[in-house]
């Protein structure tokens, strides 16, 4: 019998509108019945939203976050993957808006197994991911022996 590559990927999900526990639980359902199999997930870690100089006050909205990783279900390119990950956020109510404006849903690729992808569109592992304590907790508590590539 043949054995499939596998390869991990580790997922960062936000939400800071509406029901945020209720749009993170959406989310992994719609990635677990397509995207990926022997997912594990974090806690939900609470934290500020990222701001920019001058932003509505109306955009100081807590953020709930988690990490969740698990092995391909199909042969996707990273591309391809987030190409669907965007099709899941608007089908969780994510409208177009302004760079870190309040959101129902927000996906991000952090980790690819140990690819280092560095593409207009994607940037793989997360630019930003080591700066991020909202990301690092929920992730290194599913992972804790994960290693930037």
């Amino acid at each position: 019998m043949l054995q499939r590559d596998m390869t991990q990927i580790i997922l960062g999900l936000g939400s800071n509108l509406g029901d945020s526990e209720d749009n993170l639980r959406r989310a992994i359902k719609l990635i677990k019945l397509e995207l990926l199999t022997d997912v594990l997930e974090s806690h939900i870690y609470k934290s500020a939203p990222l701001l920019p100089k001058n932003a509505s006050a109306d955009w100081n909205r807590e953020f709930s976050n988690m990490v969740i990783t698990g092995e391909l279900k199909q042969d996707l390119t990273p591309v391809d993957f987030l190409s669907r990950i965007k099709e899941y956020e608007a089908h969780l109510g994510r409208k177009p808006s302004a760079h870190w404006a309040p959101r129902e849903i927000d996906i991000d690729i952090l980790a690819w197994g140990n690819e280092i992808i560095d593409l207009p569109a994607l940037k793989i592992p997360h630019p930003e991911i080591l700066k991020r304590d909202f990301v690092m907790k929920p992730l290194l508590e599913i992972l804790p022996g994960w290693k930037h590539p």
